[in-house]
């Protein structure tokens, strides 16, 4: 009887789980749990544990003689961490589901920041909640500076989805030169001419392109090189990133300033 109620108490919560609308892609898996008649669940997306739902309490005092439990933690891992708990699956999967798609609708950035950075010399915005580190970087482009010549811009997740190099043309390299040299650094990058694009940012015409980086970053890049500096932008952006902050970024690249 004890292994009858099991099956039935795993069948009973799956199905109630499953009566919740998870936001497209994601998906649920039920796992036993350490203490006999508890289980937890897993939600997924892209192969990817995002949420966990787990017993947080429970007694035995149940007449199937099986454990019951009476809370449930749930956790949200994508970004900043955030937790919950409630006394059923349902409602934890429901505020799962809603904490999901939030984190997965694109971001409209309501308040920025404004940056002015000397060296590298460069001015922009970025949301208020990002972050930004320098530091100089002369293991490119045959560069020689003696200061920072390298800004990076950080999501909330602390990815770094921005980066921006501003170094002096030490090594009187053509542009040509420039994108060969990543291609070398970065295979991914198609640098054939058909593939490279004319952009222009912050008042200067940048050669472009776009790729996927093993399958699961969206990469861009940016060159630029006359006979005193060479610049180069790269964006990364995740799978989720890809949703949230394509508009960020290109706010971001649109008010760039030399």
């Amino acid at each position: 009887m004890k292994k009858i109620g099991l099956i039935f108490l795993f069948f009973y919560t799956t199905a109630n789980a499953q009566h919740v609308r998870l936001p497209d892609g994601v998906t649920i898996d039920t796992f036993p749990h350490y203490s006999e008649g508890l289980f937890r669940y897993q939600l997924k997306k892209n192969n990817q544990v995002i949420a966990m739902i787990e017993p947080a309490t429970w007694h035995n005092n149940d007449t199937r003689q099986v454990t019951i439990a009476t809370s449930f933690a749930a956790s949200f891992y994508l970004g900043q961490l955030q937790k919950d708990t409630f006394n059923t699956v349902n409602k934890s999967l429901t505020w799962l589901a809603e904490v999901i798609e939030a984190y997965l609708t694109p971001v409209g950035i309501q308040k920025w920041q404004r940056l002015k950075t000397q060296p590298p010399k460069v001015a922009l915005k970025y949301p208020w909640d990002w972050d930004y580190k320098l530091g100089r970087y002369n293991a490119i482009f045959m560069s020689k500076a003696q200061t920072d010549n390298k800004l990076v811009l950080r999501s909330t997740g602390k990815n770094e989805v921005v980066q921006i190099i501003r170094t002096p043309n030490t090594g009187n390299l053509t542009l040509e030169q420039v994108i060969k040299m990543s291609s070398k650094m970065n295979p991914a990058i198609n640098s054939q001419p058909q593939n490279l694009k004319d952009t222009m940012v912050g008042g200067k015409i940048f050669k472009t392109t776009e790729h996927y980086f093993m399958e699961q970053m969206h990469q861009r890049h940016f060159w630029y090189a006359d006979a005193n500096e060479i610049i180069y932008i790269g964006i990364n952006l995740f799978r989720e990133e890809q949703i949230r902050y394509p508009a960020v970024v290109g706010e971001i690249i649109n008010s760039i300033k030399w």
